[in-house]
C-alpha cells in the first residue's frame, strides 16, 4: 500500500473515480450533487462561512467559541443549536456524529434513529448525518444563523464529510494521523489516502470558489496527555497532507494539559512550525488559525469544579493566541449534557475570554524554554519524517510508524510502536519518561528526565505510580487532582 501513498495532488478524475464508489456506500449519497452543492454554498451569506468568521475575529482580536454537540433527529439537531446560538452564545456550531455513522455502521445508526423518533430522546451520542442525508444537514444549516462545522473523529471520513459539505458544513475535522490514527484498526497508509480523498474533495470547492476549513486535530485521544512536541508534528503532517491537495483554510488544534506555561508554548510553537513548513514546500496562500481544545480527561460530577476546569482552559487558550476556543459542558461527569448545560458552558467561556480580552502573557525565561525545547522536538521529529520519506511526507509518516520513529501515546493501533511513556513534572507540565524510538535531541530527553526527578524527589513516588496516576487524573503542581 505504501507505494501508492505519496503526497502529491490527485487528478480530478481520480477524486471523481473514487466519489462515486464512496457514494455508493449507503442510499443518501445518490443526492449528492457536487455542481449544485457548490451553488447552494454560493447562495450562503459570508457570516455562514467559518473561514470568513475566523478571518473577521482575528481582525477584531477576538477569540470563537465552538462547542461539541449532536442528537439524533433533525428536530432535536435544531433545538440544540439554536440554544447553543441564542443562550450560549456560540459563534460556531457543531454537528457533531454519532459514533455508529462515524464507524460507517449505517443500519446500527437507522435503528437508532427509529428509536429515538419513537421514544422521544436520543439513542445516538450524536447526529447521524449519513443517515438525514444531504437535505437532513441543510434543514439543521438553514435553522440557525451561524456557521456550522463537521465534527467527527474516524479514519473512513469520505462518504459522511461528502454528506456535510453538500449539506452545507463549512469546516470539518481532520486528519490522518491525528484522527485516522487512534479511531480506526486500519494501515496508516489507508488512513492518509482517505484523507486525501477528503482534502482534495476540499480542493476541488476551493478551484470553485467554496472555501472550506480543515481543523487539523493536534491530538484525539480523549482524557490522555499529549506531549505538545507530537502535537506540533502530527499538525504539520497533516497540514502537509491538506495543502498539497488544495486546501487554503487550516486550523491546528492543540488538545490542553492544563499546565498554562508548557500549554501556551505548545500552542505557540504548533502554529509557527506549520506557517514554516508550509512556506518551506511552497504553500504560501493558506489561512492558518490555531484553535484550542479545552481538557478531555475525566470530569466531576460537581458542576462547580466542571466551570473551574473550562475556566482555567480557557484562560491558557486565550493567553496562546488562539482564534477558537472549544470547551467542555459542565455535566461532561454526568455523562451527556442538557443543551442547556453546553448553553451556560459557552457563556461562562465568554466571560473569561471577554476578561482576557487584551491580555498579553508576559515573556519569561521558563516560557522560552519550553518553546525552545517543544520547537526542537517536533522539528526533530518532522525532519525525520521527511527524510525516511525521501522527502515525502506521506511516504515518510507510513515508514516513521513502522519504525516507531513517530508514535500515539497509549494508542493500541496495531502500527504503534508503543513504547513512549508519559508523566507530569511537579509543575503538571507533559514529560517523556520513556520517548521509545522518537528522534529527540539529547539535550531535550535530559532535560525531561531532570523535571521528572524533581517531582519524584518532591513526592517520593514510583515511576509506575506517577504513571497510572497521570493517566487517570487532572494534575496540579505537586498532587494529583482526582474525583
Amino acid at each position: 500500500m505504501e507505494s501508492e501513498v505519496r503526497n502529491k495532488k490527485w487528478d480530478e478524475d481520480v477524486l471523481r473515480s473514487m466519489l462515486a464508489e464512496v457514494l455508493r456506500l449507503y442510499p443518501t449519497g445518490q443526492d449528492v450533487d457536487l455542481e449544485e452543492a457548490v451553488e447552494y454554498h454560493r447562495s450562503m451569506p459570508p457570516a455562514k462561512n467559518v473561514t470568513y468568521v475566523y478571518q473577521e475575529a482575528e481582525k477584531e482580536g477576538k477569540v470563537l467559541i465552538q462547542p461539541r454537540a449532536g442528537t439524533a433527529t433533525i428536530e432535536d439537531m435544531i433545538a440544540l443549536l439554536r440554544c447553543l446560538q441564542d443562550e450560549g452564545g456560540a459563534d460556531i456550531l457543531p454537528m457533531t456524529v454519532d459514533t455508529y455513522t462515524r464507524r460507517m455502521q449505517f443500519r446500527q445508526a437507522e435503528i437508532g434513529l427509529e428509536e429515538s423518533k419513537r421514544t422521544g430522546r436520543s439513542h445516538l451520542n450524536g447526529f447521524p448525518a449519513a443517515i438525514h442525508g444531504v437535505a437532513g444537514c441543510r434543514r439543521v444549516v438553514e435553522a440557525v444563523s451561524r456557521p456550522v462545522t463537521f465534527r467527527t473523529a474516524t479514519g473512513t471520513p469520505q462518504f459522511n464529510d461528502a454528506i456535510a459539505f453538500a449539506g452545507g458544513a463549512t469546516e470539518c475535522g481532520g486528519g490522518a494521523v491525528a484522527l485516522g490514527i487512534p479511531n480506526s484498526p486500519q494501515p496508516v497508509a489507508v488512513s492518509i489516502r482517505n484523507y486525501q480523498f477528503v482534502n482534495r474533495l476540499m480542493g476541488w470547492f476551493e478551484e470553485r470558489g467554496v472555501t472550506i476549513c480543515m481543523e487539523q486535530k493536534g491530538c484525539n485521544a480523549t482524557g490522555i496527555m499529549c506531549p505538545p512536541s507530537l502535537q506540533a508534528a502530527y499538525g504539520v503532517i497533516d497540514v502537509l497532507l491538506a495543502a498539497e491537495q488544495g486546501v487554503k483554510s487550516q486550523l491546528v488544534a492543540y488538545f490542553q494539559n492544563n499546565c498554562v506555561i508548557q500549554d501556551i508554548a505548545g500552542m505557540r510553537v504548533q502554529r509557527r512550525l506549520a506557517e514554516r513548513y508550509l512556506n518551506r514546500f511552497g504553500y504560501k496562500d493558506t489561512y492558518l488559525g490555531q484553535a484550542a481544545n479545552s481538557w478531555r480527561g475525566c470530569y466531576p460530577e460537581d458542576l462547580a469544579k466542571g466551570y473551574g476546569i473550562i475556566s482555567v482552559s480557557t484562560a491558557i487558550a486565550a493567553y496562546g493566541g488562539v482564534v477558537k476556543v472549544c470547551p467542555k459542558s459542565v455535566e461532561e461527569g454526568l455523562g451527556a449534557s442538557s443543551k442547556e448545560a453546553n448553553a451556560a458552558s459557552c457563556r461562562s467561556t465568554r466571560q473569561v475570554l471577554d476578561v482576557m480580552r487584551g491580555q498579553q502573557f508576559p515573556r519569561c525565561p521558563e516560557l522560552e524554554l519550553e518553546e525552545a525545547m517543544i520547537e526542537s522536538e517536533a522539528t526533530a521529529v518532522v525532519e525525520r519524517v521527511l527524510d525516511i520519506g525521501d522527502g515525502d511526507i506521506a511516504v515518510g509518516t507510513v515508514r516513521a510508524f513502522e519504525s516507531g520513529v513517530i508514535e500515539y501515546p497509549y494508542c493500541s493501533h496495531k502500527s504503534n510502536a508503543g513504547k513512549v511513556i508519559l508523566v507530569r513534572d511537579k509543575e503538571g507540565a507533559v514529560r517523556y519518561l520513556n520517548p521509545g524510538y522518537l528522534p529527540l535531541p539529547k539535550e531535550a530527553v535530559q532535560y525531561h528526565q531532570e523535571r521528572i526527578r524533581e517531582r519524584q524527589c518532591l513526592e517520593g513516588v514510583k515511576e509506575s505510580e506517577m504513571v497510572v496516576d497521570d493517566i487517570r487524573c487532572v494534575r496540579s503542581p505537586v498532587r494529583a487532582v482526582s474525583w
